[in-house]
């Protein structure tokens, strides 16, 4: 099993943005991202919660368009669109026929430059009942919340992407435009088209955008090096009433995905706890009977690559023992450095990304992101260095980064 490289090109435009395009014999659809270099990330004291806040109204309406338009006419041709909002983008995506392209081009340079800023209170009403129905009124919300105030001191990683009720509730209709002026700009953004890409659909792309006038930079999160050196881990306990489980995360803060290591880092992620075969899954739930399930988790950001280990443990189990004996086991991983996993775990890896790349979909986000976290060049090249990871610095590299010193360590459970 062998990545082929995928081929894309791209179109800078005089006024910074870029179309990057991946072309593909399929019938007559076309899958867009338009990526917002605007998300949680870039966002200072008392804006917590404006990117997301603003795709809400990115959909309320222009000067020349009426509120969700896209959705409205896109049923009639097969097609779909949505956005959503992360640390480090909001991205706009929808799947179309060439038929519409232009059509669908006005519609997203009129949005990026004539949003009208319609139904505002309402739509602010929206988010705030979103944040207490999937943070306050959830167990697992709050944990989360809770889990990345305490991994990050410094860092607006810290701070959840749907806001933070105080800054929501003051949010001014000058503060949003002023962040839309600032961040909605052909230079902060740029858009990746895969599939049924024509020489017309290309050059009508460019010729919308380019007319595109907006003034604004380029944005990048900050890096994690504003975050004191961790030094020692950082624990807490959360109870939460009518919640019948006990659960325990640990969080890990790495390096960026295009460090050298990070590569090693995913693989050693997926030794430790991916799939019912993984590492933790057979020491802790199969053999000890301690954890009714346990897995790992890889969050690549522009800043970082965090790592987590999640577990939930079995009823009856006093949780900082179960936590004790995670924490041994991680500590002296015995039987974690096998050949045998190490190919296992790599095979997985690189099967993934095999079957990642086979919709035009899927061809579109992949290279949406490397451009984002990383560098475009990490979309042919990221397989390539997933391939030369040595077994032999594993357990080095594996001592650098999941050291308890370096751990964010949370407990839910009931009162």
């Amino acid at each position: 099993m062998r990545i082929q490289p995928v081929k894309y090109e791209k179109e800078t435009l005089d006024n910074g943005f870029v179309i990057y395009y991946i072309k593909r014999p399929v019938p007559d659809v076309i899958y867009m991202n338009l990526y917002y270099r605007a998300g949680s990330g870039y966002e200072k004291e008392g804006q917590r919660g404006i990117s997301h806040f603003l795709e809400h109204l990115m959909f309320k309406g222009t000067k020349k368009y009426e509120g969700n338009y896209l959705s409205k006419i896109l049923p009639y041709y097969g097609g779909d669109s949505n956005a959503y909002t992360s640390w480090d983008a909001t991205v706009f995506y929808a799947q179309f026929p060439e038929a519409i392209a232009k059509e669908v081009f006005e519609y997203e340079k009129d949005r990026m430059e004539n949003l009208t800023f319609q139904d505002f209170n309402k739509e602010l009403n929206v988010v705030l009942d979103e944040k207490k129905l999937t943070v306050l009124d959830n167990p697992f919300g709050i944990f989360s919340e809770r889990l990345f105030y305490t991994a990050f001191l410094l860092h607006p990683y810290r701070y959840p992407v749907i806001g933070v009720e105080k800054d929501l509730k003051n949010f001014t209709l000058m503060d949003v435009k002023s962040y839309y002026e600032e961040f909605y700009s052909p230079r902060n953004s740029y858009m990746v088209l895969s599939g049924n890409v024509t020489r017309n659909v290309i050059d009508e792309a460019v010729r919308v955008f380019s007319g595109v006038k907006k003034k604004g930079k380029y944005h990048k999160v900050p890096s994690c090096e504003i975050e004191p050196v961790q030094n020692e881990e950082r624990f807490f306990i959360m109870r939460r009433a009518n919640f019948n489980t006990q659960v325990v995360t640990l969080l890990f803060k790495t390096v960026p995905l295009s460090h050298e290591n990070s590569v090693y880092l995913d693989v050693i992620s997926t030794m430790l706890g991916d799939g019912k075969s993984s590492y933790l899954y057979n020491k802790l739930v199969k053999k000890e009977g301690i954890f009714t399930s346990i897995s790992t988790e890889v969050y690549e950001t522009q800043a970082c690559t965090l790592h987590t280990i999640t577990g939930t443990i079995k009823d009856g189990i006093d949780p900082r023992k179960a936590l004790d004996k995670l924490r041994k086991i991680l500590e002296n991983p015995s039987g974690l450095f096998t050949k045998e996993r190490f190919k296992r775990s790599l095979f997985n890896l690189y099967a993934d990304m095999v079957y990642s790349r086979e919709s035009i979909r899927a061809l579109g986000d992949s290279l949406g992101e490397f451009v984002l976290l990383s560098g475009e060049e990490d979309f042919n090249g990221y397989p390539l260095r997933l391939l030369s990871v040595r077994f032999e610095r594993l357990k080095d590299v594996y001592e650098k980064y999941f050291g308890f010193e370096k751990s964010t360590c949370g407990i839910l459970m009931g009162k």
